[in-house]
């Protein structure tokens, strides 16, 4: 919830904004074409440091969001860093196919929230968090978010796979048509 005081007014003029379901709200708002129902979110604290992270595969473009404490950072930083490698080492090894971060993200809708009590940013517009605990707890937020939804939804894991699978398919026949193409030219 975020409330916006305009003092400058007389009277004061108040906005709330709220959503029920902060960063899974985000993220099913940001979703076209879901590819499985339920929005995987997961949370983890230590040492003083939360992350809060949501994702959910689409059939649309690839998004992400960073926040810490609050502040939107556009350039991502060590919690988004943690966040992508999670994602593609664990995916990997959940889908058994041979993917790259890229291939793996397509289509994926993220967001990485991290609450901290000093927070170091790479510029004084702080657009990336530099802080490199938030590392290692996105990668850990991950690891057990996915290992619960794969154990919880069976069947959505099994729909992501599908897609992956095509997915490489059709970018190897892409690569392959691209080579024919290429050998042709004189």
């Amino acid at each position: 919830r975020f409330t916006l005081i305009d003092e400058t007014q007389t009277p004061s003029k108040k906005e709330s904004y709220f959503s029920e379901k902060g960063i899974v709200d985000l993220v099913r708002d940001n979703v076209s074409g879901p590819l499985h129902p339920t929005p995987i979110h997961w949370s983890v604290e230590d040492k003083g440091a939360q992350i809060e992270i949501a994702l959910q595969w689409s059939k649309g473009r690839e998004k992400s969001y960073t926040f810490t404490n609050g502040l939107h950072n556009p350039e991502g930083g060590t919690s988004m860093t943690g966040l992508r490698a999670s994602i593609t080492r664990n995916m990997k090894k959940i889908l058994g196919l041979d993917l790259d971060g890229d291939q793996i993200r397509r289509g994926l809708v993220y967001v990485v929230s991290a609450r901290v009590a000093n927070p170091s940013f790479a510029n004084q517009t702080k657009t990336k968090v530099n802080n490199p605990e938030l590392r290692s707890l996105a990668d850990l937020a991950f690891s057990e978010a996915i290992n619960d939804f794969s154990r919880k939804n069976e069947k959505e894991i099994s729909v992501i796979r599908e897609f992956f699978a095509r997915e490489q398919r059709a970018d190897l026949a892409a690569q392959k048509a691209r080579e024919a193409v290429l050998t042709h030219i004189k």
